[in-house]
This record gives structure tokens, sequence and C-alpha cells, in this order.
């Protein structure tokens, strides 16, 4: 009779496998490393400690933490078990990773560094100083292995079209070659031939789910989007990508942005790219080349953390520990910026707000607070684990020249050598910002909310309203009419040069001053169509700045720009080392007066320092934040 006892074996009592016990690190370049192995199909490894200076050979892995896509599983933990038995957790998009990865060399130890597995994640301190070398620990490894994530219905589909471009793009560039031209707006500007599989027969756009579905690959990976890929993936080391068991070059995605890029601009038919996602993949490529192009100016901290806030990240102070690791070493040592997680997240962003203080131009940075209180941070605390939905296009600060666009200071000599005229002031748990000031005016009225990046009807209501309630046909503060100064207002009164930079003074309201009001949305809807050949100059219109703004008017009558989250009664500051006017929110139940922040602010007329000329206001004191 057969014995059927070994199938049974997987229910014996078996003794629970112990948790790894971390040993501490000897030295502060010291990092582990996990040499894994298979054996009867497990993956399983061991841990060693080796020190940076001895360059030690490894590859670092790059992965998400949590699913690698939307309904890619529930995120269970799994257990990595080591070569003496005890098991380190880890999550389901790792223990995928490492199914896949011993199987393409099942007989070959290989050496890995993985954060989840290399650091202990239950010792802050240790966290710390290895995220603050995280940086080295990449630039060193001999490549690196981004996973992707195990496949999913369309992956394999759109890694084949992925490597269909990268041949299509080195093609078209070899014509180019062989023709001396490269691609221009002239008819044929990108080759149309039957072989390169751009168009049907009959001239349609070839494969449109196919691109659309590419596009999607993108926006589904959750590696795109997580802060911590800025760090990982900037490194010069080789680097390869990982979905599944398909395996593929950066080289392919230089080839993805080149063609969609050349079909959006010159094919008609394929506008459509612009919104299938690729813009996710440019957004990280253009990044990551940033650090490479020495042309540019060298990013700074509030470049960097600017990038990251939008990014994904469980813990939000790895908004800003993250983006540290790409920056200098001589900044990365200032105590201000120093990676420590056992602060909690408000302390941690107010204490890069005294950095930013300490580095950068006046209260540039005050630009980037949003109305996000899921920190527990003061009012003027940039929330640096905003979500993407609260961001909106700051004022204009510079022309192209690097001056500033707007004086609101004008030529007041503010007691800025003083230390005690801009600083933190901390109170226990409590942070103030003092700063010289003055208050000029309140908000007493509030037009509707502009919540799409060119809702013309919104701003046509801002006109018309205006133009109705305000009276008179002079705007008694600059002579113009009523209706200039209301455009201007919404334009800021600038024209861009650039994507960064701001020429003062729109010249091209004349288009639209001889019109009724009532005709000005139909010129205004036309700008981006380019319909009409009086529309085109407003094209420079910057009414994508319009974004969560409300039209408002003060107590003094003067007319411009605010948050969405403004209120009647809101007062408007100048503050020294302002580039831009600011709105504060007064709090009655203070023994003092004190405010909180609500954020920048366009009103024509007092941009340049007219305060100064007018008896309107008092005189600079010092305003407290809380």
């Amino acid at each position: 009779m057969e014995d059927f006892s070994s199938l049974f074996s997987a229910h014996r009592k078996q003794e629970t496998p112990s948790r790894y016990e971390y040993k501490p690190l000897q030295a502060a370049d010291s990092i582990r490393l996990v040499c894994l192995t298979t054996t009867n199909g497990k993956v399983h490894g061991t841990l060693k400690e080796a020190r940076l200076f001895e360059k030690p050979e490894y590859r670092a892995v790059s992965y998400v933490w949590g699913a690698a896509f939307d309904g890619a599983g529930d995120g269970s933990p799994r257990p990595f078990v080591l070569d003496d038995g005890q098991v380190i957790q880890v999550t389901a998009n790792l223990a995928d990773f490492l199914d896949v990865v011993v199987q393409k060399q099942p007989q070959t130890p290989m050496t890995f560094w993985i954060d989840a597995i290399c650091i202990n994640q239950a010792d802050e301190e240790e966290k710390s100083v290895q995220v603050g070398i995280m940086r080295q620990i990449y630039d060193q490894a001999a490549e690196i292995l981004i996973w992707l994530g195990r496949h999913d219905e369309t992956s394999r589909d759109d890694i084949a079209k992925m490597e269909w471009c990268d041949e299509t793009m080195r093609r078209l560039w070899s014509i180019y070659k062989a023709n001396g031209t490269g691609p221009t707006r002239k008819a044929g500007a990108v080759p149309v031939r039957p072989d390169l599989g751009f168009r049907t027969e009959d001239g349609a756009v070839k494969d449109r789910e196919g691109w659309k579905s590419l596009g999607g690959f993108f926006v589904r990976r959750n590696w795109w989007h997580r802060v911590w890929t800025v760090q990982e993936y900037i490194p010069e080391a080789k680097k390869l990508f990982m979905c599944g068991d398909v395996a593929f070059s950066p080289d392919w995605l230089e080839s993805i942005l080149d063609l969609t890029l050349l079909l959006h601009d010159f094919e008609p038919g394929f506008e459509f790219l612009e919104d299938a996602g690729f813009s996710v993949l440019r957004q990280v490529e253009n990044f990551r080349s940033s650090f490479h192009d020495g042309s540019r100016a060298p990013l700074t901290v509030y470049d960097v953390l600017s990038e990251c806030r939008l990014r994904d990240a469980s813990d939000p102070r790895d908004k800003v520990f993250a983006p540290l690791g790409l920056l200098p070493r001589k900044q990365r040592l200032d105590a201000a910026l120093r990676i420590d997680y056992s602060l909690p997240v408000e302390i941690v962003f107010t204490n890069v707000v005294e950095y930013l203080l300490r580095t950068m131009h006046g209260l540039d940075w005050l630009d980037a607070v949003v109305p996000s209180r899921k920190a527990k941070c003061a009012s003027w605390v940039p929330d640096w684990d905003a979500g993407r939905g609260l961001v909106f296009h700051p004022l204009p600060k510079t022309d192209k020249d690097g001056k500033a666009v707007y004086r609101p200071w004008g030529d007041y000599n503010a007691p800025e050598e003083d230390p005690d005229a801009t600083r933190i002031v901390r109170h226990g748990g409590r942070a103030e910002l003092h700063v010289m000031g003055i208050l000029l005016d309140e908000i007493i009225c509030l037009y509707g909310t502009n919540y799409s990046a060119v809702d013309v009807m919104v701003v046509q209501s801002w006109i018309e309203r205006a133009c109705r309630e305000l009276g008179g046909a002079t705007y008694p503060h600059t002579g113009e009419t009523m209706l200039e100064a209301v455009l201007r207002a919404i334009t800021f009164d600038v024209v861009p040069v650039d994507s960064n930079s701001f020429a003062r003074g729109q010249d091209d309201l004349h288009h639209l001053l001889s019109l009724p009001v009532g005709e000005i949305a139909r010129k205004l809807m036309l700008v981006d169509a380019s319909m009409d050949v009086d529309a085109l100059p407003l094209r420079h219109m910057r009414l994508d700045m319009t974004l969560r703004r409300r039209f408002a008017v003060t107590r003094h009558g003067f007319v411009g720009l605010v948050p969405f989250y403004s209120s009647v009664g809101d007062k408007v500051f100048c503050l020294s080392g302002g580039p831009v006017l600011y709105v504060a929110r007064e709090l009655i139940k203070t023994s003092r007066k004190e405010y909180t922040y609500v954020g920048e602010s366009y009103f024509h007329g007092l941009m340049d320092g007219e305060w100064r000329e007018k008896d309107l206001f008092g005189h600079p004191s010092q305003v407290v934040l809380v």
C-alpha cells in the first residue's frame, strides 16, 4: 500500500520563525547588504555589514512599498526567510520582485541593497542616518534595478509598444541624419510611410488605443508618482527597469518622449497624446535631466521641495527628507535640515522655513503655502504634504533678467539688517512668524471662484460685475478706465516671457478695450483655439493664473485677485521682503493682534509701493502670523 504520510507534512506542528534581530551598524557609512540565493524555488538570504568607503559590489533596488498599481492586491506583508531561519516581513510588491529576480538566475548568488531588508525600520536613529547617505548608496551601486511591479492585463503590450517606439525613433533619427535635416513644421516633417506604422493605409492614426494604453502605463504604475523616485532615479549608475519577467532600458523612455513629442507637434491627429499620460513620464525625465545639465543653475532646497511635494509618500516627513539627498553635502549638514525621524511632522516643516529664511530672498517661499492642514503647522508654514488639488500657480516674481516684477515695499528701507525684523518665535509647540509690515486695506467684497484653469465664463462674470457695481468710468487709483483696471488685475498686469519669467505691463488689452463688456468673453474663449486674428495676442494672457482665485474689492476701492479661501473682512498687508501683497485673517480672541496667513494677492495700484504716497495708510509695524 502506498504511503501518503508525506502529503500531510504541511499540517505538522512547526515552530513559528523568529523575527530577525538587527545588530547596530558600526560606522556612519556602514550599510547592510543582502545576499540572495534560492533553494527548491524558495528565495532566502544572508545579511552582512559593509562600509561604503570600501566600494562593495551590489545592486540597489528601487520599488514602491505599497501596491505597484491599483488592484495589485491587498498589500499584506510576506515573510522573507534568512538562512538562519529568522524572518523579516516585506511588502507583497517586494516579495514579487524577489520571486522574479531569483528565477532569472536561480543558481547564482546575488547581492542587493534593499531598504526594507537592509535598514532596521524600527530604529528611528538608524533610519535617519541611512536616509542621509541614501544618495551615496545609489550612486555607488553597480546597477539600479527599478521594479515597477508584476504584470497587469496590458503591461506586456505596453512594453512591446515601448520597444517599437525605441526602434521607430532610431529609424527616424537615421532618416534625419541621412537627409541632413531635423523635424520641421513643413508637410512631411515626420516621414509618414507605411513601414513606420504611424498610420493606416487610409491615413488614419494607427493603434490609437495602444498609444493611450502606453500613456496609461505611466499613470497606473505607482513608482512614477512616489517621492523617493527622484533620489533613486537621478544617480548616473546603470539602470534597468523591470516589470514582471520583462526588463527594458531607460533609453526606451527617451525614445518614447521624443517620438510622442514629434507626433504631437508635427502630425495632425496625434493631439490626443498630450492627455494620454506621457506628461507623467516627461515630468520625471525633466527633473532627472535638471541635475545633469551643466547649463542650468543648480537647484535649490526650495526647488526640489516644490517638485517633490506633489509626489506620494507614506510618511509626510519623506517629502522633506527624500529631496535632501539630492542636494550638496554642505546644505544637507545644515542643522535646520537635519534628517531626524524622531521629530514630529510640524517641527520638520517649520525647520525648513527656518532654513529658507536664511537662504532665500525675502518671503518668496510663502507662495508654497496652501490651505492644507494635514500637518498641524502654523498657517504660514508650507505643508509639503499638500495634495495635488490644492496647489495653484504662484504670482509672478521675476522678469527674464531676474529682476522683481513688483515692488510693493517701494523704496522704504525696513530694518532688514536687524535680526529681529523677520524671525521665527517658538513657544513650546507653537511657532510664530514676526515680520515688519503695514496694514493696507480690508476686503469687503468677493466674487465667485475660478475652479478651472481657463474658466472664461467665471472671468467674464468678474468683468461684468465689477464694471456694473463699482461705477464710474475711471479707476481712481491709476486714472485708467474701470474696464482696463479690471483686465489688468485679472492678468496680474504681466505678460509671460517664458515658463518662469514675466514682463510687466499687459500691452495686448487694446484688443479688448474697444469691445462691449459682454463681447469680451467671446474673445477670451478663442485664446487657445486661435480662431480669431484679434484673439491671437491674447494667448499671452496667463488666465491659468486665475485658477483657484477670486476677484476682490477692498474698502478703499482697490480691485485684485486673492486665494479662493479668502473671506470678507480679511486684511491686505505689505510685508517686508515680500515680492507681492498678502492676505491675512485677524484672530479676534487674543490679547494682541495676531493673524493667520491666507495667501498671496494682487491689487491693482498697490503693487509698486504706492501706499507711501497716499494718506490712506499708517506706518510699518511688527505683524505676528500664527
